[in-house]
């Protein structure tokens, strides 16, 4: 498979997480292409590390030039990362015809080849729809009533190379810029309107910070689900995240940061149960002393 994502320097550990969690479900032998504005040696070589030797496959990062964005007013709460896909008909291969793309807040849980293979019948992208589809297909009046999800997102590189490069998202912004409210999400609505295969909603479950399913509901998303997307602010490597959905996310975070696992799971605890950011550190504090203090000693 082709798969895109585009980070800054706060997603790396995210992306390595999404990325162990998508080769432990797809095997070996990728390409993975990664935008990002300026990581510096130690992160790339974090990022190289899970691709070649947890993935065996091949890693492709590509530094994106910000100022080709120049023309879009970026929501200062926003990373400005979350655009570059609309310019990656510029930067990626033309030998690249099928290209699937994964926000770094999402977390593989099954088998993507059968929806990689999909006959698209001359759609040009596949998407699942979004939790509000129905109020802002009708804001933005998108002729079918579908308004999908920009989390994950399968291009066919040979029907919307065009429209995504530089000139072809200058071209559209000078009829559509007063529409967008949404950002990149929407000017991929209004790009590709009626012309979007929809997806089962199982390959982009939907989950904000605040929801906290309950066990049977996590244990069905485990067993049904092809991707999870954390898409609310509150992400489960937050320290006051509240959702049980962070025991999902735990399983792959532990096999490249097990010590911050760790932390994150009494974070979480004493945050669910309302305590301060004091007592969670004290707590922390305590049980490392308790450990040191307990340690066997070497005799001499």
């Amino acid at each position: 498979m082709n798969v895109l994502f585009a980070i800054n320097s706060r997603f790396v550990l995210p992306l390595c997480t999404t990325l162990t969690s998508f080769f432990h479900h797809n095997g070996t032998g990728h390409n993975i292409y990664v935008f990002h504005n300026g990581l510096n040696k130690k992160q790339l070589k974090t990022l190289n590390g899970v691709v070649c030797k947890i993935g065996e496959s091949r890693f492709f990062p590509i530094l994106f030039d910000d100022c080709a964005l120049s023309s879009l007013q970026i929501d200062e709460r926003l990373s400005i990362a979350t655009y570059y896909r609309l310019l990656l008909g510029n930067y990626i291969p033309e030998s690249v015809n099928r290209l699937l793309w994964l926000d770094a807040d999402t977390l593989v849980l099954d088998d993507l080849s059968q929806m990689y293979c999909l006959p698209l019948h001359g759609f040009e992208v596949a998407a699942c729809r979004d939790i509000d589809s129905g109020k802002h297909s009708r804001r933005l009046s998108l002729s079918d009533g579908f308004y999908l999800n920009a989390g994950v997102i399968l291009f066919d590189l040979k029907a919307t190379r065009n429209a995504l490069t530089v000139d072809g998202l200058h071209t559209f912004l000078r009829t559509n810029k007063k529409e967008i409210m949404l950002h990149d999400q929407d000017i991929l609505n209004l790009m590709f309107s009626g012309s979007v295969h929809e997806l089962p909603s199982s390959y982009n479950i939907i989950t904000l910070g605040s929801q906290n399913p309950s066990i049977e509901e996590i244990k069905a998303i485990k067993q049904t689900g092809h991707i999870l997307h954390f898409a609310g602010m509150y992400k489960p490597w937050h320290r006051f995240y509240l959702s049980h959905l962070d025991k999902v996310y735990f399983i792959y975070l532990k096999k490249v940061a097990p010590l911050r696992t760790s932390f994150l799971r009494i974070w979480h605890i004493f945050a669910r149960a309302g305590h301060s950011a004091r007592t969670v550190r004290r707590t922390i504090f305590g049980k490392i002393v308790h450990r040191k203090n307990h340690e066997p000693r070497n005799k001499e």
